[in-house]
């Protein structure tokens, strides 16, 4: 049981690193941030006895020791809050080959830690009406959510909103503010 959670463990961080520009937001400290902490990454299936949560952290040095079942946990026990975001071309809300890719990686984290429930949100840069915008960040916001059931997740993990282009989090008179304003965040709650 041991080797398959540190394989599966193996795989998550191998996934995570491959993710350029993603965003990674945890409760406690980033476990993230150095090597060291990137081989205390667990993900909670664990049924040992001294481990009254199964999250593979001891009871004696558990932070969080109520840790819901099928959640990602830092080296303390405690549940990691995760974002993942995956950005579209211009007037799309279609899935390329590469933001596919990407989306594969978001779903093996989705399966592997199932506690979670997952949270689409669609956004847009400000180059077209603010209608079409806001219809276009919920097409966005949609085809995550299908992506998703369409590879397994029950659809009941899986809520949705948009904002169209009321939420930039980057310029929009920029080519690469208004690529970093055309997303969906993808939030592991």
């Amino acid at each position: 049981m041991l080797i398959k959670i540190l394989s599966i463990n193996a795989l998550f961080l191998i996934n995570l690193l491959a993710l350029d520009g993603d965003m990674i937001m945890i409760e406690y400290a980033d476990p993230y941030q150095n090597e060291q902490s990137k081989k205390n990454i667990q993900v909670n299936t664990n049924t040992n006895t001294d481990d009254q949560d199964n999250d593979n952290v001891p009871d004696d040095i558990d932070m969080c020791p109520t840790t819901p079942n099928g959640v990602c946990t830092d080296a303390n026990g405690c549940t990691q809050k995760v974002k993942r975001v995956v950005n579209f071309d211009s007037s799309s809300y279609k899935l390329t080959k590469e933001f596919q890719d990407k989306l594969n990686v978001i779903l093996e984290i989705a399966q592997e830690c199932f506690g979670y429930k997952l949270l689409a949100i669609g956004h847009t840069d400000s180059t077209a009406s603010e209608k079409f915008n806001k219809h276009l960040s919920k097409q966005r916001a949609n085809v995550i959510r299908n992506f998703f059931i369409s590879n397994g997740i029950n659809s009941s993990r899986i809520k949705t909103k948009w904002y169209g282009e009321t939420q930039p989090i980057a310029s929009n008179i920029t080519k690469d503010g208004r690529f970093e304003n055309r997303r969906v965040e993808i939030i592991f709650y």
